[in-house]
C-alpha cells in the first residue's frame, strides 16, 4: 500500500514538473521568438501601443529634413539619395468613384501614374493604393521607409531629369487614409494610445498636402458596398432590407456606450450573418472635422461622386487647378472623359427598396446635415 501511494505521489509531482517546464518553454517562446500581435491580449496591446509610438516618433523626425525647391514635389536628399513623398491624396469612402477619378487624373501629363493605367494597359511607377496610412503603418514591422522606397522610382526619374522636376508631382491614391484606423483592431477603444491622428502626422511632414476627397450619397454608397462584397447566393433588395433593419439597431446599441467618433472608426466583427460592418462609415462629418482639425479648408478638394459622372468636363479642369499642374485642352478632357469608368460593379442588381432607403436617409440625416454646416456647402445633404 506504501509503496502504491509513493508511486502515485511521484506520478502526480512528475506530472507537475512536466507542466510547470512547458508552461516555461511556451513563456520563453512568447517573449523571444513571437511578435508582439502574437502574444496574450493584455501583454500584446502593451508591446503594440509602444511599437506604435516608436513609430509615430520615426515619422515626426522627417520634419527635420528641407524640401529641395528645385521639384515642384516634396522631395529631399537623404544621405546623397533623392527621397520624396506624394504630393497630393486621393481618399474618399470605399465605393465612391476613387478608382475612376484617379484613372482620370493621372492622364495629366505632369501627374505621374500610378497602378493601372487603363490607356496604356500597362502597370507603372508605383501603386495607386500603398495603403500606409490607414492600414500598413499599424501593422508590426512596418516603418515610414517602408513607405518612402515606394515612391523610388519616382524620385529616381526625377534625379534623372526622365521627368521635368518643377513641373511632375505624383499622389497616393490610398482612399482608406481618409477613415481607417487599423491599430483600433489590436487596442481598447477607452484607451487610445495615440498622440497624433493620421491628419496630424501627415500635417508634421507635409503641412502643404493638398487632398481630394470624394463621397456619395450614405445610403447608395452602403447598398453598392453590399453589392459589391456580399455573398451573391444570399443577395437580394429583400436580404439587404433585413441587413439594415438588424444593424441600425446593432449600431443604436452601440451608440449608447461609445461616442459617435468611436463608432465612425469602428471595426467591429459580429457573428450575425446580417450585419453589416460598414454601416459607419457613412458619418462623414466625423472624419472630415477630424481632418479640418489639422489643414485648412483650402488644401482640400472635397467631390460629390454623382456631380462627377454627370459633369466629368467640368470637374476634370478644376481638378488640375486645384493641383496646380496647368489645364490641357478642351478636346483631351473630351477624350479622358468620355473613357469607360474603372472599378464599377456590372452585375445587374435590384433596385434598393424604398423603405429601406428611408431607414438609411434618416439613420444618416443628423450626419449629413452637420456635413453640410461644416463645409458650408448644401449639396452634401443630398437633397437632390
Amino acid at each position: 500500500m506504501g509503496v502504491k501511494m509513493i508511486k502515485r505521489s511521484y506520478g502526480a509531482l512528475l506530472s507537475i514538473v512536466v507542466f510547470c517546464m512547458l508552461l516555461l518553454f511556451h513563456q520563453m517562446y512568447t517573449d523571444n521568438f513571437m511578435s508582439p500581435l502574437s502574444r496574450s491580449a493584455t501583454h500584446r496591446s502593451r508591446e503594440y501601443v509602444r511599437w506604435l509610438k516608436k513609430s509615430e516618433q520615426e515619422i515626426r523626425s522627417l520634419i527635420t529634413h528641407q524640401y529641395n525647391s528645385t521639384y515642384k514635389n516634396p522631395c529631399w536628399y537623404n544621405n546623397g539619395s533623392l527621397t520624396c513623398l506624394p504630393y497630393f491624396y486621393l481618399a474618399g469612402m470605399p465605393k465612391c468613384g476613387t478608382t475612376d477619378l484617379w484613372s482620370k487624373i493621372t492622364q495629366h501629363p505632369h501627374i505621374t501614374t500610378c497602378g493601372w493605367n487603363p490607356v496604356m494597359r500597362s502597370t507603372t511607377l508605383c501603386r495607386k493604393e500603398p495603403h500606409f496610412w490607414g492600414k500598413h503603418r499599424f501593422k508590426y514591422g512596418e516603418t515610414i521607409q517602408s513607405y518612402l522606397k515606394h515612391w523610388k522610382k519616382f524620385a529616381q526619374q526625377l534625379e534623372d531629369k526622365t521627368l521635368p522636376a518643377s513641373k511632375q508631382i505624383v499622389g497616393d491614391g490610398s482612399a482608406s487614409t481618409f477613415w481607417q484606423l487599423t491599430y483600433r483592431n489590436n487596442v481598447s477603444y477607452r484607451n487610445d494610445p495615440l498622440e497624433y491622428t493620421t491628419a496630424q502626422l501627415i500635417r508634421f511632414i507635409q503641412p502643404q498636402a493638398k487632398f481630394i476627397v470624394i463621397f456619395r450619397n450614405p445610403s447608395e454608397r452602403l447598398y453598392s458596398q453590399y453589392n459589391y462584397q456580399k455573398d451573391r447566393s444570399i443577395k437580394s433588395a429583400d436580404n439587404f432590407h433585413d441587413c439594415i433593419v438588424h444593424s441600425i439597431d446593432k449600431a443604436h446599441v452601440h451608440m449608447k456606450n461609445f461616442t459617435l467618433r468611436e463608432s465612425a472608426y469602428l471595426r467591429r466583427n459580429d457573428e450575425s450573418p446580417l450585419w453589416i460592418p460598414r454601416i459607419f462609415l457613412g458619418f462623414y462629418d466625423v472624419f472630415v472635422t477630424d481632418w479640418l482639425r489639422s489643414f485648412p479648408r483650402n488644401q482640400f478638394l472635397f467631390l460629390r461622386l454623382e456631380d462627377w459622372k454627370k459633369d466629368c468636363v467640368n470637374i476634370l479642369p478644376e481638378v488640375f487647378e486645384f493641383l496646380s499642374v496647368g489645364p490641357i485642352s478642351k478636346e483631351d478632357i473630351a477624350i479622358v472623359c468620355r473613357n469607360e469608368a474603372e472599378n464599377v460593379n456590372k452585375l445587374t442588381k435590384e433596385t434598393m427598396l424604398p423603405r429601406t432607403k428611408l431607414l438609411l436617409d434618416e439613420f444618416y440625416r443628423a450626419s449629413l446635415q452637420r456635413l453640410a454646416f461644416v463645409l458650408d456647402d448644401n449639396r452634401f445633404l443630398w437633397n437632390d
